[in-house]
């Protein structure tokens, strides 16, 4: 009895030591940050759409500003799309082009150290550094222009960092009986690593 007592001891004792040694290593370990697009995390989809026009141009632009509140001690350099964020152009009933970005990385550099007010601030344009879709197609006399860009900028206010992600669709459409559609599925949620 006695040794199967002191051998009962000697595994509880070995299993709280072996959880503390876990959750030491766990201390080390590189922690990520989940936020949603919104506060009732459903999927966020941008879209730009130029309804066409026989004769004369149809522009339509859409821009998003979206601010996260990384905390006191952001060591992030990388942003992750939960599920890859997705895009399409149509044109008509013609596919004209996709993409889809899983992650980019960035950094709390002087070049992004900028706090944007709202989508109207007139530096929002310069922070648009990644180009997902810059193409012009014609047909005839018809033609159509559209562009999908993504950047960032961040800034600290009461210790605290932000980080801000910002679209921007942009469709034209001229001299086109048929109508155009740029759309983005930024997915629900991202995260940073």
């Amino acid at each position: 009895m006695k040794k199967l007592l002191s051998t009962f001891l000697a595994t509880l004792i070995g299993g709280v030591s072996g959880s503390l040694n876990i959750a030491n290593t766990q201390e080390n370990q590189t922690f990520a940050k989940e936020d949603y697009w919104n506060p009732v995390h459903q999927v966020e989809i941008r879209q730009a759409r130029s309804e066409g026009k026989i004769i004369g141009q149809d522009p339509n632009m859409t821009k998003a500003l979206y601010t996260f509140n990384l905390g006191a001690n952001a060591q992030f350099t990388r942003f992750n799309f939960a599920q890859p964020a997705k895009g399409y152009v149509d044109w008509g009933y013609d596919r004209m082009g996709t993409w889809n970005i899983e992650s980019f990385n960035f950094a709390f550099d002087e070049a992004h150290n900028y706090h944007l007010e709202d989508i109207n601030d007139i530096k929002f344009f310069p922070y648009l550094k990644y180009k997902l879709f810059d193409e012009t197609y014609t047909a005839v006399f018809a033609s159509l222009l559209v562009r999908t860009y993504l950047g960032y900028t961040w800034y600290i206010e009461d210790n605290e960092y932000f980080f801000q992600f910002l679209v921007f669709e942009y469709v034209n459409t001229r001299n086109s009986a048929s109508g155009a559609i740029n759309e983005i599925n930024l997915g629900s949620k991202v995260t940073f690593s």
